[in-house]
This record gives C-alpha cells, sequence and structure tokens, in this order.
C-alpha cells in the first residue's frame, strides 16, 4: 500500500507542526493500529510511505498523525475503507500467501487420514 498526506493541509498553523513527527498507522477490520515504523518520503510537503508486509485479501483502514510542537497530537482517518484485492489480482500478481501453520495429521484404524491446519488469511 502507497499512502501520500500533505500534513501541512491537516494543521491550522504551520508554525506548530513537528515535521519530524508524522505517523501513519494502518489496521484491518478486527484488528488494531499498527505504526507503520518505516521512514517516509519527503518532496514538497507531500509525505509518502510504502507499507509493505499487508494482507492484500483483507480491507484496511489508515490514519495519519500529525503532532505539534507543544505535543499534542491531531489524528486523520482517512474516511474510506482501502479495499481488499480481488482473487484475480492476486493471481495475476504472483501473490504468493504465507504457508499455512498448526498442520497437523490425523490417521485413524480405518486407514482415512485428516489433515487440518490454521488458515492464512489470503
Amino acid at each position: 500500500i502507497e499512502i501520500e498526506a500533505s500534513p501541512l493541509l491537516m494543521v491550522q498553523e504551520e508554525s506548530f507542526f513537528d515535521k519530524n513527527h508524522v505517523k501513519v498507522e494502518i489496521k484491518t477490520k478486527d484488528g488494531q493500529w499498527d505504526v507503520i515504523t518505516g521512514t517516509p518520503s519527503l518532496r514538497g510537503g507531500v509525505y509518502k510511505w510504502t507499507v509493505i508486509n499487508v494482507e492484500p485479501c483483507v480491507n484496511h483502514d489508515v490514519r495519519i498523525l500529525v503532532q505539534g510542537i507543544d505535543v499534542n497530537q491531531s489524528i486523520f482517518n482517512y474516511p474510506y475503507t482501502i479495499a481488499a484485492a480481488s482473487l484475480d489480482d492476486l493471481a495475476s500478481s504472483g501473490y504468493r500467501p504465507h504457508v499455512p501453520e498448526d498442520v497437523q495429521v490425523e490417521e485413524y484404524l480405518d486407514g482415512k487420514i485428516e489433515v487440518s491446519w490454521t488458515p492464512a488469511k489470503c
């Protein structure tokens, strides 16, 4: 996910804005807000983050946190949910889902085998 923001448009006074403390948080529907730790690129007052390691098959919400020099914080919630990629998009992109976890194999007396696992999100 690529996120671009112009934080100066989010504050009333540029002089109260700490340009070194602009953060992005992202979450899935039922998840918690996770701070994006990477440093954004900055050109012409536009901050740009490239967020990797997100599950493309789930929806995401994004918000931007701008800290003032007085340590007060303003939060801008992006008003739209970023929709999950379609199955066709996932297939054509070459995306490879995470390996399922907790694989268990059970063998029954009648010779049948049952395999179960905790599914990956995508």
